[in-house]
């Protein structure tokens, strides 16, 4: 979800879930699990900086 403040400022809301559909994925979760917290913690590193107004 994106919201404009009364302040101009700019938030977005990002949830995000993931569950094994099967054995084999269970399986891998704890890498995959890793791998996901490594993306995410990029992603929210690379939105968390201002923009400069144009």
């Amino acid at each position: 979800m994106i919201e404009r403040r009364d302040d101009n400022s700019v938030w977005i809301t990002v949830r995000s879930f993931s569950r094994p559909s099967s054995t084999k994925w269970m399986l891998l979760s704890p890498a995959l699990r890793l791998m996901q917290y490594i993306v995410v913690g990029r992603y929210l590193r690379a939105l968390s900086g201002s923009i400069p107004a144009a």
